[in-house]
């Protein structure tokens, strides 16, 4: 007569709970492997790896904060995006105002500064839109873009500060030596070779299998 569990279930299924309650996080990735694979075969795995890497990240964190870790990361991960909120629209204002040769700066009134202003404004109220309108399952693919657009216009953006960097008239006595121009260059110049192969594997996805 067979046993009332011969395959070990009810040690298996102890074991997992067990798991689930010495880590919150660890139940919270293997919900959401399940959801995914419910809705269409982790057609969403991006979102779900960032997530499990996130909580990974948390977790080390605990033999320094104990059960604070994942409080510890959370304030992190929410001062971290409070500081990139309002630091960088302010950056991008000033340097938009700065190379068409507007006025810029905090310590200027709007109506002698309005461009500085509306410009910062303006890039802060477009983010917290995004937040808020779109679903949670598009805002990681848009941080995703922006950071692929930011790796492809970097080499245009080396270029001109080189450029820049290399020119007596702005730079005075801080003119860019020829050693470390070279090795500017050649870093430049490998950017480039790796953007263009990254954008050849997106057009031409067949070459790279």
């Amino acid at each position: 007569m067979l046993p009332d569990d011969p395959f070990g279930t009810a040690g298996l299924r102890r074991s997992v709970l067990d798991a689930w309650a010495a880590s919150p996080a660890r139940f919270r990735e293997d919900a959401n492997a399940e959801e995914d694979y419910a809705l269409g075969g982790y057609r969403d795995r991006v979102v779900v790896e960032l997530a499990q890497n996130a909580a990974d990240a948390a977790l080390a964190l605990r033999p320094l904060a104990g059960h604070a870790a994942s409080a510890l990361f959370a304030f992190g991960l929410a001062n971290a995006s409070l500081f990139s909120a309002c630091i960088l629209p302010l950056a991008t204002a000033y340097f938009v105002c700065e190379g068409l040769g507007l006025e810029s700066g905090i310590d200027k009134r709007v109506e002698e500064a309005p461009t500085f202003y509306w410009l910062y404004t303006g890039l802060i109220v477009v983010g917290a839109l995004a937040v808020v309108i779109l679903r949670e399952q598009m805002q990681v693919p848009f941080i995703l873009l922006s950071q692929v657009v930011n790796g492809i216009m970097l080499p245009f953006v080396l270029i001109f500060m080189l450029r820049l960097s290399n020119r007596e008239d702005l730079m005075g006595s801080y003119k860019n030596t020829r050693v470390f121009n070279t090795i500017a260059w050649v870093t430049c110049v490998t950017m480039i070779f790796l953007t263009v192969v990254f954008l050849g594997s997106l057009m031409f996805p067949h070459l790279s299998a």
